[in-house]
């Protein structure tokens, strides 16, 4: 998780503790970029010890996206929906220049899982078939 993001930016990252919580134990981990880039995050990220999926995150840009802007502060929460971890609340407080404040609060809430393949089932649905020989010649 800290070596590298999915499109091949490499971060910091270290382990900043353990903690416990009434859903188990999480991993906490300090976040930081090595490139200034407005997409990524400086701060923590709080990883469940049972499913290593990420329960939570704060920070603020690695880079300021705009003029405008003074300091964003971000956090994003998850919740485990039966097997899967979802999205839960997305908070973004932005302090603007000119005086006064953004709030953006979205919150994720009446998930219904109809339906779900185990992972051995989707896996198999994975496999790419063996391409054929063909006693054609060019």
């Amino acid at each position: 998780m800290c070596h590298e993001a999915a499109n091949g930016i490499r971060k910091r990252c270290a382990i900043a503790g353990y903690e416990e919580s009434p859903d188990g134990g999480r991993y906490i981990f300090d976040l930081a970029p090595k490139t200034k880039n407005k997409f990524l995050y400086h701060g923590k990220v709080w990883v469940d010890a049972k499913d290593f999926a990420v329960v939570r995150i704060e920070g603020e840009p690695g880079k300021n996206p705009s003029f405008w802007i003074k300091k964003t502060e971000i956090e994003h929460k998850y919740v485990k929906v039966n097997e899967f971890w979802l999205p839960a609340e997305n908070h973004t407080e932005s302090t603007i220049r000119l005086g006064g404040r953004a709030i953006l609060s979205i919150e994720y809430r009446d998930y219904k899982i109809t339906t779900a393949a185990p992972l051995a089932e989707a896996e198999k649905g994975r496999e790419v078939p063996k391409a054929s020989q063909s006693s054609e010649s060019h």
